[in-house]
């Protein structure tokens, strides 16, 4: 039964240990460091423990626990073993046919050389990703156009393995540089950085000149959880307001007792 792992879940999202995180994410704001890689997570999504009904208990454990999680649950919307999304640009926002990002097909001579996670792939990508959060994720999708103009979706690692002069194998970022994070009005415990990919090797996924079709998919499932985590913050937010109402004295009288009040926690709940 999933019943007590929610019942579990949803306590674990109010409680002061989390209330403390959120607190130090806030304050302690993230920064740019050395690579690290991201992690392992598999979200429930993926789990087949819950057969059929495994995206409904994902979607359950989103709803209860967004609202207390310091929006790193926004990357992980399309995340599901380290990978992420790189869509946004300077000229293509919401109309991605403006996209400047640019691949060339140049295979390997001698075969690819390998990272941890990815052969390094026959194209080379050059662009810049205006919008990016999870940079530390061990793959990428993205968008880029090819010699006929058009979008094709391609896959990368971040980092490449190669040997160093002496004799070792060292890990080097496959073509990405960070130029900032941005200076955000809210949510700044999340990093979002801006990315300038210059001779990143990535594999095509799909058909050729496919790009939007082949990564729609991927996209579904952001929809949805975007759509629960408004409605849970807006549910966390309407609980808080009563909350404080009944402790709350304003007038003379209980807040909560207050007519006017109560109409504007009534619109609320509608």
């Amino acid at each position: 039964m999933i019943e007590p792992h929610l019942t579990q879940l949803g306590e674990a999202a109010v409680s002061p240990q989390i209330f403390a995180w959120n607190a130090d994410a806030e304050t302690n704001l993230p920064y740019i460091k050395n690579y690290n890689v991201w992690g392992q997570v598999v979200s429930l999504g993926y789990d087949h423990t819950y057969g059929v009904h495994r995206r409904t208990v994902q979607y359950a454990a989103v709803y209860l626990y967004v609202p207390s999680s310091s929006m790193y649950r926004c990357p992980m919307k399309v995340m599901t073993t380290g990978h992420l999304v790189w869509m946004t640009e300077r000229a293509g926002g919401s109309d991605v046919q403006n996209t400047e990002t640019w691949a060339t097909y140049a295979p390997l001579p001698q075969g690819s050389k390998t990272s941890d996670v990815l052969a390094e792939g026959d194209y080379l990508i050059s662009g810049f990703k205006f919008f990016s959060s999870a940079t530390d994720a061990n793959v990428a999708f993205l968008l880029a156009k090819t010699d006929s103009g058009k979008l094709s979706t391609f896959i990368a690692p971040l980092r490449k393995t190669s040997i160093g002069a002496d004799g070792k194998p060292e890990q080097l970022s496959n073509g990405v540089r960070i130029h900032r994070l941005k200076n955000k009005l809210s949510t700044k415990e999340l990093p979002t950085a801006e990315l300038e990919l210059r001779g990143m090797r990535a594999h095509l996924v799909g058909e050729l000149d496919q790009g939007i079709q082949t990564i729609a998919p991927l996209l579904k499932t952001t929809c949805i959880q975007t759509l629960l985590g408004t409605l849970s913050t807006w549910r966390r937010a309407i609980s808080t307001t009563k909350n404080f109402a009944k402790s709350r004295t304003t007038v003379g009288e209980p807040l909560w007792l207050i007519p006017m009040h109560l109409r504007l926690l009534a619109d609320m709940e509608r």
